[in-house]
């Protein structure tokens, strides 16, 4: 979305920049989510994924009860209010609920999706307290706000945050409204406000139990996900995860003649650490070497555990001699380090770098058969093929 400056003849996104702000606002509020703002953000893109099919029926659905709320009200509402009624309900709120229910199945509409959700509750009761200034009363219409409330927290798929300041939007209305407008009739005011708070209260507990379990569910989710690509003594990414990364880089590097670098680590006699010291101390090894390989890595570079002893370093954007610069830093690196029980040990690396028809299996096994040599050539050193 563009804008065109007619001073400086430029265009300028800052249309794109009001949706960003728009996104953040609507999407990414911290409010009732998690502290940690990639947690949060995570959590968020989550529940926008599971949000699609529920916003989409309820829209629907709700689209539908104010079709039958005309239909009725065509025979029973009062002659004077009969056409505005039908235009709120049947020509405007129900077709926008429509919108919205169609809309919501692509991810790209989104925000809009969250801006049209928080504003038509707020326009529906809008709608009907005017209705209720024609009627002159507030009883017939009064209930449709307390049903409103409890959609907003429960059913509408709206974001906590934005559900309570919708619904306190409405809660004022109805209540300031007949407060203002009618007189005489105390003993109905303070019933109506009764229901009103009783609604926003059994709302705002709904909305909050299932603004926590969804929170439960996501960081469940997250575990088993976390579980199913780390390596549990570690804390490293596992070899399904390196499958998946890989093949990815593997193809845009491909796509855009972009050079990887693969580092296959062996840890020297490992197995000798473990006939000595027990597989306790051998545990600790592997979690200090990692640690050690970990910390002489770029930010574009990621560690995966490849089994057993051995590790596996994807470096990016990396050419033969820069990888071969990182291998020799994490081998001077291990061999200066002094491990508890066991004192120095040593580590060989075997390093490729990607060709044009690469896939995993191919440049897993250069960079094996660079390690074979290194280890033939006397170990505690790095060869490259």
């Amino acid at each position: 979305m563009l804008i065109y400056n007619y001073k400086d003849g430029n265009l300028y996104e800052e249309g794109n920049l009001l949706l960003k702000k728009l996104k953040h606002i609507f999407l990414y509020s911290t409010v009732f989510g998690f502290d940690n703002v990639k947690t949060n953000k995570a959590f968020v893109e989550w529940r926008t994924d599971h949000s699609y099919t529920q916003i989409s029926y309820i829209t629907a659905v709700t689209a539908t009860m104010y079709i039958l709320l005309g239909t009725i009200n065509f025979y029973i509402a009062p002659k004077e209010i009969l056409p505005i009624a039908l235009l709120l309900e049947m020509l405007l709120i129900a077709p926008l609920l429509y919108f919205i229910s169609y809309i919501s199945y692509k991810r790209k509409h989104f925000v809009y999706v969250e801006l049209l959700l928080f504003i038509s509750p707020i326009f529906a009761a809008s709608s009907h307290v005017y209705i209720m200034s024609l009627l002159g009363v507030y009883n017939p219409y009064q209930a449709e706000l307390y049903l409103m409330i409890i959609w907003i927290y429960t059913l509408s798929g709206m974001s906590f945050f934005h559900s309570v300041i919708s619904s306190v939007i409405i809660f004022l209305m109805g209540i300031i409204y007949p407060y203002i407008c009618y007189e005489g009739e105390l003993d109905l005011f303070i019933l109506h406000v009764m229901w009103m708070s009783i609604s926003m209260i059994f709302g705002f507990v709904g909305g909050y139990l299932l603004k926590r379990s969804q929170k439960d569910t996501f960081l469940k989710q997250v575990e088993l996900e976390n579980m199913a690509i780390m390596d549990k003594l570690t804390g490293l990414y596992n070899r399904a995860k390196l499958d998946e990364v890989l093949t990815r880089e593997l193809k845009i590097s491909s796509r855009y003649k972009r050079s990887i670098g693969l580092l296959l680590i062996d840890i020297d006699l490992f197995k000798s650490v473990n006939d000595t010291h027990g597989h306790l101390v051998g545990d600790r090894v592997l979690i200090e070497v990692s640690k050690l390989i970990k910390s002489n890595l770029r930010s574009s570079d990621t560690i995966f555990r490849w089994g057993g002893e051995e590790f596996i370093v994807l470096s990016l954007e990396t050419n033969k001699e820069e990888a071969l610069n990182i291998a020799q830093k994490i081998r001077e690196n291990v061999k200066q380090a002094n491990f508890e029980f066991v004192g120095n040990k040593t580590i060989s690396i075997g390093v490729t770098t990607n060709h044009q028809d690469d896939d995993i299996n191919s440049i897993v096994k250069r960079a094996d058969e660079a390690l074979y040599e290194a280890k033939n050539s006397g170990r505690d050193c790095v060869k490259y093929i």
